[in-house]
């Protein structure tokens, strides 16, 4: 009997460390959509005993959500972990590899778009080019190529139609005259008269040169029209190509899945006559300046859906929020934009050297974070109030450039956001 009692004790911790082993355990699932989103899902048949979840998506960033959403500025191999911290302090961690890619990535078809970007008689200097592919008469942008001296070019583009969409940038702090606006292939203004190109073979190379639409109209004022691009519709929005437009260098912690960058919005007169346009910075704001005391209408062109039409009295309402949906973009009008919350309210717009805020938060301390019209962060801080106070800060802007600025106020429970010029 002296030999069997050490046989079960050994079989008793074996079945104990096993388990052990089953309850402190983790795996995931990734559901990969098409514009680089990735749905992450934590499994475990132990799942109500973690108190803790650390995800690491291996581009520098992370989460601590059970089932995060995660975007991915460009394609390449990943390597994503999740760790999880059990109530009994075991730790277990689940690793594997997420290859992420595009249609082109993986083309091998040889087809080939290029050619011009003229204004005028010249060439655009800067700018990006859309490729925008129509399937079952779903339209979608699926890579964008940068324009140098006035030339664009793709490759290996799958088989199939599409259309091209040139967008000029410019110095947002000059005025340019004529206004040269964003064109689709055969010259138009508008995705649903944009000339199609076809696909039906391999090794095929078509030269598509775009004039861009000029306005010569003449307007001055010192009214402006403020707005903001809202993506309702996440699972179809392509973040791979929008937030890549340019090649500018995005700071991922700061980019959510609800902003719309580089969007074009359009402006017309009273008489539906085109004027000028105006991209949606990285965080989905935009800004028509220089605008007369007068009636404009606005409207957000995005290839596919039609968008409703923003009509503003500059003097009276002056800030719209355009929604993107899967099969309309609606709007939100908001009267005074400056007094959307009472919570946080800029006293004085435009400012000098100091922006002066009234505070009324509840919690203890806020967070102040100043974003210019390339949305990059141009001053931050945080500051302790008295809760419920209505407190009146200054925040010292003598070392930022004449321009527009928006202001970010977070607290534990919200935050809001505005516009405010410099002068």
């Amino acid at each position: 009997m002296k030999f069997i009692i050490p046989i079960i004790l050994i079989l008793f911790n074996l079945f104990y460390i096993y388990s052990q082993s089953e309850k402190c355990s983790i795996t995931y699932s990734a559901n990969l959509y098409g514009n680089f989103l990735i749905s992450f899902s934590a499994q475990s048949e132990n799942s109500n005993n973690i108190i803790r979840y650390l995800w690491d998506f291996g581009d520098g960033t992370s989460s601590s959500l059970q089932s995060p959403y995660h975007l991915y500025l460009k394609s390449d191999t990943y390597y994503v972990c999740l760790t999880v911290t059990y109530s009994d302090g075991c730790i277990a961690t689940s690793c594997d590899s997420i290859f992420i890619t595009d249609a082109i990535s993986l083309s091998r078809t040889g087809n080939k778009i290029h050619g011009h970007i003229y204004v005028g008689n010249n060439l655009l200097p800067e700018g990006a080019v859309i490729l925008i592919s129509i399937v079952n008469d779903k339209y979608k942008a699926i890579a964008a190529t940068k324009i140098v001296n006035g030339h664009y070019f793709f490759n290996n583009i799958p088989l199939g139609k599409y259309f091209l969409y040139a967008i000029p940038r410019f110095n947002v702090t000059c005025n340019y005259f004529p206004h040269y606006l964003p064109t689709y292939s055969g010259n138009v203004t508008y995705w649903a008269n944009a000339s199609n190109i076809t696909f039906n073979d391999t090794n095929v190379s078509v030269i598509c040169n775009i004039q861009l639409y000029a306005d010569y109209s003449f307007y001055a004022g010192n009214d402006s029209i403020y707005g903001y691009v809202y993506v309702e519709d996440t699972l179809n929005f392509e973040y791979n190509v929008y937030f890549n437009l340019f090649g500018d260098k995005v700071n991922i912690d700061y980019y959510e899945l609800h902003k719309a960058p580089h969007q074009v919005i359009l402006l017309y007169d009273k008489y539906n006559k085109l004027l000028n346009f105006a991209l949606t910075d990285l965080n989905g704001y935009f800004t028509l300046k220089n605008l007369p005391s007068d009636i404009f209408k606005v409207k957000l062109e995005r290839h596919g859906i039609n968008s409703a039409v923003f009509t503003s009295n500059t003097t009276s309402q002056n800030f719209v929020k355009f929604v993107i949906q899967k099969d309309t973009i609606t709007i939100n009008v908001k009267s005074n934009f400056y007094k959307e919350h009472d919570a946080i309210l800029i006293l004085q717009n435009p400012v000098e050297n100091y922006l002066t805020l009234k505070v009324n938060s509840s919690s203890n301390f806020i967070f102040l974070h100043i974003y210019n019209s390339s949305g990059i962060i141009v001053y931050s801080e945080k500051i302790t109030i008295e809760k419920n106070s209505n407190e009146i800060i200054f925040v010292p802007l003598a070392l930022l450039k004449k321009g527009v600025y928006f202001l970010k106020v977070s607290d534990l429970n919200s935050h809001y956001i505005k516009p405010f010029i410099k002068n």
